[in-house]
């Protein structure tokens, strides 16, 4: 049976301080190099009230119409397939380019390539083109790739185009809520 008491564990312990000091050193070091090398990616979560479960529960709580899940099914499917949309996911890129374009000190990512040739004239006009389009609702194509200004191209640069966005963003009805 051994008996340690503090003093003698302490001193064992001195023995290997170089030992306890280092490796979490080592650690540290090579997680803050790994962390900074990472990209910048955002995550948010919404919950998003429709109120189409809570009007077929009250309509059922008052004996009135039986509930149709079928119905109930279909309009959550549509409301989920027009937030996947060309023209929300439009909408969305506008926002963004917008951002970037207004703030860079701010920016969500880097300048591309495009957006740093561009003179501060150029600039102002792809910022009112494309809050000119915000605005209308419409919809973006490479055929708005003008002489000057390529609407398109930048913001496939960005990241910001429909492909890009669409593969990071999930959109998804929680069970049978």
């Amino acid at each position: 049976m051994i008996n340690l008491n503090l003093k003698d564990f302490l001193k064992y312990l001195s023995r290997f301080k170089w030992l306890l000091i280092t490796v979490p050193v080592v650690f540290a070091v090579v997680t803050y190099f790994m962390a900074k090398t990472l990209p910048k990616t955002y995550t948010s979560t919404s919950l998003i009230s429709t109120g189409l479960a809570s009007r077929f529960q009250q309509s059922a709580i008052n004996g009135g119409e039986r509930m149709d899940y079928f119905q109930l099914s279909q309009q959550f499917g549509n409301i989920l397939e027009r937030m996947k949309s060309k023209r929300s996911i439009n909408s969305l890129s506008y926002k963004l380019i917008l951002h970037d374009l207004e703030n860079p000190s701010q920016a969500f990512k880097e300048p591309s390539k495009l957006v740093k040739e561009l003179s501060e004239e150029d600039k102002q006009i792809a910022i009112n083109e494309y809050r000119k389009r915000l605005e209308a609702g419409s919809l973006i194509s490479v055929a708005d790739n003008g002489n000057r200004i390529k609407l398109f191209d930048m913001l496939t640069a960005a990241g910001y185009d429909e492909k890009s966005l669409l593969k990071d963003l999930s959109i998804s009805r929680s069970g049978e809520s």
